[in-house]
């Protein structure tokens, strides 16, 4: 539950660059530049922002702040060199390379790194009633007043203080990098045809990660470390803190293969297939399916977040094309008389788009208020015990209703239970899962689109008549979404949504003058 806030957040931003073309032999040419980007971070006009120091667990203001009023240090060698190079082997053949760096000058990871949403400016509270017979916190539903959300109630009680979420960057975080470079093979071939063969690699470095800052320390077997029966926090005086540190890494390894007909007899196409593997530790943010912003441990980054990218597709097929039929005055076929006006001028065109599946996590939603503790505030993902492979791909039993075999995954529990209860019985108790991120794939995307098109040419110079008929999904595909990825529910592995619309049509006319 939050009030209303009203936020003014400003950002300047500057640019320098440098770009020649050198032509060093008659068939070799070079490209070289260099470029200056800074940005400040955001500040905000009236200096109502709010940060914490991870070192202390002190929150300071742009009045008592040492790195000026934005609260973050401003990130100003962002130097970006770029160079290219092409070589004509032959008059049909050209190869080409290239490198370039390129930064992320403004960067927003929706509202969890966004300082002005802090107290005492917005109180994100968790709030609850103990009875069905009052309010929460003495809301006064008359008034529409809600004392849970008053800032200087809460800032002058403690027990207040640790139910409100907070948001924080780190103080020295840098601009998000990436490093991109080609090499490829072109050749014109008979027909108008050009084919293309690439390799391309993209590494990202200072990628933005998200974490739950007052998360619960664990034990040395993954449970939650506990004293007199409350877990350990780091900044106990504290509640929830979404926190964005700029310590995460990309690679991206592409082989692209295209070929492309030049418009030539009424006809132009283009195909392409890429073959690719992309691994990070920056989860894909407010994405649905994946892995989720937040993971279950943000002190282990290399071993919880590690993974295939949420985006990560191995194969993709593109194929598109237009087509003039030969009919109708100056084309080849039926030229003259009335069947010239009924049949000619009109054209086709498609897209075709086919790729396999992104990968997900399977995950123990049963564990998420274990493992992020009682402030958690819905800032982790659990994941789950993997006992074997239970991917079901390329086996015949695999279908929307079992997209995954559930019985070869399971919700963590401590083999040796610490907790007790009343009576001094153990307590189940939850743990970190050793699943991997993203160790299992989606279902494929196919999908084909198809539109008719005519130009009616009768209403004087400039003026026209246009008419076309549009079909998504011609084939009536279904396109499903990602199945359910909590072991914990009794819906895991069953398919329940769709990533894409059944068969549409549509017809739209246009006239031009």
């Amino acid at each position: 539950m939050t009030n209303l806030a009203l936020v003014d957040q400003r950002l300047k931003m500057y640019s320098v660059f440098f770009q020649d073309d050198w032509k060093i032999t008659p068939k070799l040419t070079a490209n070289l530049g260099i470029r200056w980007d800074y940005a400040s971070w955001p500040y905000e006009a009236a200096d109502r922002m709010t940060n914490l120091d991870p070192t202390s667990g002190q929150k300071f203001t742009p009045a008592n702040s040492s790195v000026g009023r934005t609260l973050v240090n401003p990130d100003k060698n962002n130097f970006a060199p770029r160079v290219g190079m092409a070589y004509q082997f032959t008059p049909k053949t050209v190869v080409r390379t290239g490198f370039g760096r390129f930064y992320m000058s403004f960067e927003r990871a929706g509202s969890e790194d966004q300082l002005s949403l802090n107290l005492p400016w917005l109180v994100n509270n968790v709030v609850s009633a103990t009875t069905t017979s009052q309010t929460a916190n003495n809301m006064r539903l008359a008034t529409g007043y809600n004392l849970s959300l008053d800032p200087n109630a809460i800032l002058s009680d403690p027990s207040k203080v640790i139910l409100v979420r907070l948001r924080a960057v780190h103080p020295n975080s840098v601009d998000a990098s990436i490093d991109q470079w080609n090499l490829g093979i072109q050749r014109e071939l008979a027909g108008d045809v050009v084919m293309t063969l690439d390799y391309v690699g993209t590494k990202g470095t200072h990628l933005s990660t998200l974490t739950n800052l007052n998360q619960p320390l664990f034990n040395s077997n993954g449970t939650v470390m506990n004293s007199a029966g409350a877990p350990v926090l780091p900044y106990p005086a504290l509640g929830p803190i979404e926190y964005r540190q700029n310590n995460g890494n990309s690679m991206y390894h592409g082989m692209e293969v295209s070929v492309e007909k030049r418009y030539s007899k009424g006809l132009s196409f283009r195909g392409s297939y890429t073959f690719s593997k992309s691994i990070d530790e920056s989860q894909e943010h407010l994405a649905s399916g994946g892995t989720g912003s937040f993971t279950q441990n943000p002190r282990n980054l290399l071993g919880e977040r590690r993974g295939p990218s949420d985006f990560d597709v191995r194969h993709r097929l593109v194929f598109s094309y237009v087509y003039e039929l030969p009919f109708g005055a100056g084309r080849s076929y039926v030229t003259q008389g009335p069947m010239s006006h009924i049949i000619g001028d009109w054209r086709l065109s498609g897209v075709a788009n086919l790729r396999s599946g992104r990968p997900f996590t399977i995950r123990a939603g049963g564990n998420d208020t274990l493992i992020g503790g009682p402030r958690g505030g819905g800032l982790v993902s659990a994941f789950a015990d993997c006992l074997r492979d239970g991917s079901l791909a390329g086996d015949g039993s695999q279908s929307i209703d079992r997209w995954f075999d559930t019985s070869a995954y399971a919700v963590p529990t401590a083999p040796n239970p610490t907790k007790l209860d009343s009576k001094g019985n153990p307590v189940i108790e939850g743990r970190l899962g050793n699943c991997g991120r993203n160790t299992v794939r989606g279902p494929d995307y196919i999908n084909f689109d198809f539109a008719l098109g005519r130009s009616f040419n009768y209403f004087g110079e400039g003026r026209r008549l246009e008419i076309r008929w549009e079909m998504f999904n011609v084939f009536n595909t279904p396109q499903f979404g990602f199945p359910e990825r909590n072991i914990s529910s009794s819906a895991a592995a069953r398919i329940t949504s769709l990533a894409g619309d059944p068969r549409l049509m549509q017809f739209a006319m246009k006239f031009i003058f």
